[in-house]
């Protein structure tokens, strides 16, 4: 990964009043995943920590035991501080150099630098940061220091990821057909013949779909529709696993209701479309809520390519779901030539297709038919 590839996604720090509570609420506010380990208990100085913050508890209720996790699970330690530090904070330091974990000390009773510490961050390629420092109760007035530090560092840490995911949504706002691979239901063609054929019809998109294959051979599948789609300018979807997506680079991960939380996959791939599979209005809200980009509604008739699904929705159900949504969404499930008109006239601009493409004897000139009758329905 070079420094142009980095992007931070996640602050975890211990919980404790001052620094650590300064750092949980500046990263939620601006957008970042959190976490971290906390004592037995959920302790700190003034009670118990708040159920909101997400952290894990440690078997001791000893602060340090936590402090060295901390430091262990991040790729770096920004430590705040006023002065000389002393107590944990000191220890914090001591368990990087252990680790070590790039660290940075910043002292903020003097001009702080902000761009440095920032360049800090990119050049040492730190996705999880580690926050730690004083209570408040040892260095009065260190949380409201803290905030005023931070806000300006996170939020322009996290803008180059931003950029990167705004630029793949732009570029998801054209897509009109979608297709999703299935190389069991391909006539015995392999998913690579098809990614040649969509390319071909001028698909701007592709979610590799594979159920039966390791994980080793969905990798390399995956790392060809990565050279193909980006020689080609094409957005590639990997279908469920978050992992690939991000070993081979690509522009999103589509998520069903049962694969990994949105929220969850969101702290990881801060750069990339995360799409999600809804059945319903319920569904959809959540996962607008959640932080998905895009939501797929379905199944529209029924489907084979979906195991457990005995029901559909209907057209009616992009009535009732894409005006509850601010996000763009795609339609799925059964659609074929012959059904298409009554998806087209419910209002549906990104329609996914498996067999209406794979089963096809002439896979790019059924992607380019459907295509065309997309693009006249956008223009009525």
């Amino acid at each position: 990964m070079s420094s142009d590839d980095w992007a931070l996604s996640k602050v975890i720090s211990g919980g404790q009043s001052g620094v650590d509570h300064a750092a949980l609420e500046v990263a939620r506010e601006s957008g970042l995943a959190i976490g971290g380990w906390c004592p037995a208990g959920r302790l700190c100085e003034d009670g118990i920590i708040a159920a909101h913050y997400p952290l894990q508890e440690t078997p001791s209720a000893a602060y340090i035991e936590r402090t060295e996790w901390n430091v262990r699970d991040s790729d770096g330690t920004l430590v705040l501080a006023r002065g000389m530090t002393g107590g944990g904070t000191a220890a914090t330091i001591t368990l990087a150099c252990q680790y070590r974990r790039p660290c940075r000390i910043v002292n903020l009773d003097q001009p702080v630098d902000a761009p440095g510490t920032i360049a800090w961050l990119r050049e040492n390629r730190i996705r999880v940061l580690n926050i730690a420092g004083p209570r408040e109760s040892t260095s009065a007035g260190i949380g409201a220091m803290a905030t005023d530090y931070l806000r300006q560092i996170l939020a322009a840490a996290r803008a180059p990821a931003l950029a990167r995911r705004n630029e793949r949504l732009a570029r998801f706002q054209d897509v009109d057909i979608y297709p999703v691979t299935c190389q069991q239901l391909s006539l015995g063609r392999t998913d690579e013949a098809m990614l040649d054929a969509i390319i071909a019809a001028g698909a701007r998109i592709v979610q590799l779909r594979d159920k039966e294959a390791s994980k080793r051979e969905l990798y390399r599948k995956a790392e060809h529709f990565r050279r193909v789609t980006a020689l080609h300018g094409v957005l590639l979807i990997i279908n469920d696993h978050v992992d690939i997506a991000l070993a081979v680079d690509a522009d999103g991960v589509h998520l069903g209701q049962d694969d990994l939380p949105v929220t969850v996959a969101r702290s990881l791939i801060p750069d990339k479309i995360i799409g999600a599979s809804t059945h319903s209005i319920e569904e959809a809200c959540k996962a607008e809520t959640d932080g998905a980009d895009y939501i797929n509604i379905g199944p529209i008739y029924t489907t084979g390519t979906k195991a457990g699904i005995s029901g559909f929705l209907g057209p009616e159900a992009i009535r009732e779901i894409g005006p509850r949504t601010k996000l763009p969404f795609t339609v799925m499930g059964g659609i074929k030539p012959h059904n298409l008109a009554p998806v087209l006239e419910a209002g549906a601009t990104r329609i996914a297709v498996v067999t209406a493409i794979t089963m096809q004897p002439d896979m790019a000139g059924a992607t380019a038919s459907l295509r065309q009758r997309i693009l006249e329905a956008r223009k009525s």
